[in-house]
């Protein structure tokens, strides 16, 4: 977890870590992100969202799929949708 010192000096260092003023530094130790999430000096630093990739986009993907598949017919339109599908799932695989 990343902590960001937001006190009054330029720097302060705990837990054997430098912490210069508003920059993220990454704690590891489960003892001084305990003790730093408690302390007003220092704020969680905000991480970026995770970017999704294909294998999380994948199931979301199938699932929908499946419920369009279950509300076509048999025929011609069933087997365009699955086309569309395949070509969907293999542009996806490519592109990462």
């Amino acid at each position: 977890m990343k902590f960001i010192y937001i006190g009054t000096g330029a720097e302060t260092d705990a837990f054997g870590l430098v912490f210069p003023k508003g920059q993220p530094v990454e704690v590891e130790e489960a003892y001084a992100v305990k003790k730093l999430s408690g302390n007003p000096q220092f704020k969680v630093a905000e991480e970026a969202p995770k970017r999704a990739t294909v294998a999380d986009l994948l199931p979301i993907i199938a699932e929908a799929d499946a419920a369009t598949l279950a509300r076509l017919s048999e025929g011609e339109e069933r087997v365009m949708v699955l086309r569309a599908i395949e070509d969907r799932t293999k542009a996806l695989a490519e592109a990462e």
